[in-house]
Protein backbone atom coordinates (compact mmCIF):
# COMPACT_ATOMS: atom_id res chain seq x y z
CA UNK A 1 0.00 0.00 0.00
CA UNK A 2 1.06 3.25 -0.19
CA UNK A 3 0.56 6.98 0.03
CA UNK A 4 -1.93 7.87 2.82
CA UNK A 5 -2.82 4.18 4.14
CA UNK A 6 0.46 3.32 4.55
CA UNK A 7 -0.65 3.35 8.47
CA UNK A 8 -3.23 0.93 8.21
CA UNK A 9 -0.56 -1.89 7.45
CA UNK A 10 -0.36 -4.73 9.56
CA UNK A 11 2.06 -4.09 12.20
CA UNK A 12 3.76 -7.41 12.14
CA UNK A 13 4.26 -6.90 15.82
CA UNK A 14 6.98 -4.17 15.69
CA UNK A 15 7.15 -1.61 18.72
CA UNK A 16 7.75 1.30 16.06
CA UNK A 17 4.99 0.12 14.27
CA UNK A 18 2.66 -0.38 16.73
CA UNK A 19 3.95 3.31 17.92
CA UNK A 20 3.26 4.88 14.67
CA UNK A 21 0.11 4.25 14.57
CA UNK A 22 -1.16 4.42 17.71
CA UNK A 23 0.04 8.02 17.74
CA UNK A 24 -1.75 8.62 14.12
CA UNK A 25 -4.64 7.49 16.07
CA UNK A 26 -4.46 9.61 18.93
CA UNK A 27 -3.81 12.61 16.99
CA UNK A 28 -7.00 11.64 14.84
CA UNK A 29 -9.12 11.44 18.08
CA UNK A 30 -7.54 14.76 19.18
CA UNK A 31 -8.41 16.61 16.64
CA UNK A 32 -11.72 15.20 16.56
CA UNK A 33 -12.28 15.44 20.22
CA UNK A 34 -11.19 19.60 19.41
CA UNK A 35 -13.71 20.24 16.76
CA UNK A 36 -16.66 18.75 18.93
CA UNK A 37 -15.75 20.10 22.03
CA UNK A 38 -15.55 24.10 20.07
CA UNK A 39 -18.79 22.73 18.28
CA UNK A 40 -20.67 21.79 21.64
CA UNK A 41 -19.98 25.05 23.02
CA UNK A 42 -20.92 27.12 19.80
CA UNK A 43 -23.99 25.01 19.83
CA UNK A 44 -25.06 25.33 23.38
CA UNK A 45 -24.10 29.46 23.20
CA UNK A 46 -25.61 29.68 19.82
CA UNK A 47 -29.51 30.34 20.66
CA UNK A 48 -28.68 32.94 23.17
CA UNK A 49 -27.16 34.99 21.04
CA UNK A 50 -29.95 34.47 17.96
CA UNK A 51 -33.10 36.89 17.60
CA UNK A 52 -36.27 34.39 17.83
CA UNK A 53 -38.56 35.92 15.03
CA UNK A 54 -41.84 35.09 16.26
CA UNK A 55 -44.70 37.38 16.23
CA UNK A 56 -46.98 38.32 19.74
CA UNK A 57 -49.89 36.10 18.63
CA UNK A 58 -47.47 32.81 17.88
CA UNK A 59 -45.51 33.71 21.36
CA UNK A 60 -49.03 33.96 23.38
CA UNK A 61 -50.26 30.42 21.70
CA UNK A 62 -47.36 28.63 22.85
CA UNK A 63 -48.71 29.53 26.38
CA UNK A 64 -51.58 28.91 26.43
CA UNK A 65 -54.35 25.92 24.97
CA UNK A 66 -55.89 26.54 22.18
CA UNK A 67 -59.07 27.42 23.78
CA UNK A 68 -57.57 29.68 26.20
CA UNK A 69 -55.61 31.23 23.18
CA UNK A 70 -58.67 31.92 21.27
CA UNK A 71 -60.37 33.59 23.90
CA UNK A 72 -57.25 35.85 24.22
CA UNK A 73 -56.60 36.13 20.88
CA UNK A 74 -60.20 38.07 19.97
CA UNK A 75 -59.79 40.07 23.57
CA UNK A 76 -56.81 41.35 22.20
CA UNK A 77 -57.70 42.18 18.77
CA UNK A 78 -60.58 44.23 20.16
CA UNK A 79 -58.15 45.78 22.52
CA UNK A 80 -55.40 46.69 20.61
CA UNK A 81 -55.56 44.70 17.50
CA UNK A 82 -51.82 43.28 18.73
CA UNK A 83 -50.32 46.27 18.63
CA UNK A 84 -47.70 46.70 21.07
CA UNK A 85 -47.51 49.89 20.60
CA UNK A 86 -50.98 50.88 20.95
CA UNK A 87 -51.78 53.53 23.52
CA UNK A 88 -55.68 54.30 24.59
CA UNK A 89 -57.33 57.04 26.65
CA UNK A 90 -60.13 55.23 29.04
CA UNK A 91 -62.70 58.21 29.13
CA UNK A 92 -60.07 60.95 28.94
CA UNK A 93 -59.33 60.08 32.40
CA UNK A 94 -55.66 58.03 31.92
CA UNK A 95 -53.92 55.93 29.56
CA UNK A 96 -53.81 52.64 28.81
CA UNK A 97 -50.37 50.88 26.53
CA UNK A 98 -49.90 48.13 24.46
CA UNK A 99 -51.19 44.57 23.49
CA UNK A 100 -52.89 44.62 26.63
CA UNK A 101 -53.93 48.18 27.16
CA UNK A 102 -52.97 48.11 30.89
CA UNK A 103 -52.65 51.15 32.81
CA UNK A 104 -48.76 50.61 34.28
CA UNK A 105 -46.47 52.95 32.48
CA UNK A 106 -44.11 50.15 32.18
CA UNK A 107 -46.05 48.92 29.38
CA UNK A 108 -45.11 51.67 26.74
CA UNK A 109 -41.67 50.65 26.77
CA UNK A 110 -41.84 46.88 27.19
CA UNK A 111 -40.95 44.58 24.31
CA UNK A 112 -44.33 42.65 22.86
CA UNK A 113 -43.43 38.95 24.18
CA UNK A 114 -43.13 41.05 27.51
CA UNK A 115 -46.23 42.52 26.96
CA UNK A 116 -48.04 39.08 27.06
CA UNK A 117 -46.33 38.15 29.88
CA UNK A 118 -47.63 41.28 32.08
CA UNK A 119 -51.39 41.06 30.56
CA UNK A 120 -51.12 37.22 31.48
CA UNK A 121 -50.47 37.94 34.72
CA UNK A 122 -53.03 40.76 35.32
CA UNK A 123 -55.54 38.06 33.60
CA UNK A 124 -54.14 35.20 36.09
CA UNK A 125 -54.51 37.83 38.98
CA UNK A 126 -57.78 39.90 38.03
CA UNK A 127 -59.85 36.74 36.83
CA UNK A 128 -58.37 33.44 38.54
CA UNK A 129 -56.66 29.92 36.57
CA UNK A 130 -58.30 27.53 34.94
CA UNK A 131 -56.83 23.66 35.26
CA UNK A 132 -55.74 22.72 32.18
CA UNK A 133 -53.56 19.50 31.29
CA UNK A 134 -50.79 21.45 30.47
CA UNK A 135 -51.04 23.06 34.27
CA UNK A 136 -52.97 26.34 35.26
CA UNK A 137 -53.57 28.62 32.94
CA UNK A 138 -54.81 32.47 33.45
CA UNK A 139 -59.00 32.49 32.40
CA UNK A 140 -58.80 34.15 29.30
CA UNK A 141 -61.84 33.28 28.34
CA UNK A 142 -63.80 34.79 31.56
CA UNK A 143 -61.45 38.18 30.90
CA UNK A 144 -63.35 37.89 27.42
CA UNK A 145 -66.69 37.56 28.96
CA UNK A 146 -66.09 40.05 31.12
CA UNK A 147 -65.21 42.67 28.70
CA UNK A 148 -68.18 41.88 26.32
CA UNK A 149 -70.72 42.40 29.39
CA UNK A 150 -68.99 46.08 30.66
CA UNK A 151 -66.18 46.88 27.56
CA UNK A 152 -63.30 46.71 29.29
CA UNK A 153 -61.81 43.99 31.36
Amino acid sequence: MTGTLRGLEPTKGSPRAVKRLARGVAIVLGGALCFSVGSAQWATTAPTKKIINITAKQYAAGQLTMKNYKCLATLYGKESAWNYKAIGNLTGTHRVYGIPQGKSEWLRTANPYQQIDWGLRYIGHRYGYTKTVEGMQPDTCKALRHWKRKGWH
